[in-house]
């Protein structure tokens, strides 16, 4: 992934999108409380790509993204949860609004995950 310098395991139809996210964050920034900070810099954790797994661990439920390497989580362990839009200063908000959301990701924030960010076509 560009910017992280590390190599992760992503669907073979879906490596373009996720170098193409991650270029975003390597060569984006944003403002937050008035100081210009690197997207990169937003990130604390990258917390994994390809699992496979059922959604929550849950064998009563479907295959998670993941285990079709088309997701990611970032921040796990501030972000499993909603993150209101108002708040503008959230690191997986931006990441979602100048990265994630250009690059053809959806944001699994409406369904109190915002730490996973998916590929859904």
């Amino acid at each position: 992934l560009p910017g992280l310098n590390r190599t992760v395991q992503v669907n073979r139809a879906a490596k373009d999108k996720f170098i193409k996210a991650f270029n975003y964050i390597k060569n984006g920034t944003a403002t937050i409380n008035g100081k210009e900070v690197s997207l990169l810099s937003l990130i604390k954790t990258m917390d994994g790509t390809f699992v496979s797994r059922h959604v929550n661990w849950n064998p009563a439920n479907g295959l998670s993204n993941h285990s079709w390497g088309t997701a990611i989580d970032i921040n796990a362990s501030t972000h499993f949860g909603y993150v209101s839009p108002g708040d503008s200063d959230d690191p997986n908000l931006i990441l979602w609004e100048k990265a994630f959301k250009p690059a053809g990701f959806s944001w699994g924030n409406s369904y109190s995950d915002s730490m996973h960010f998916e590929l859904l076509d």
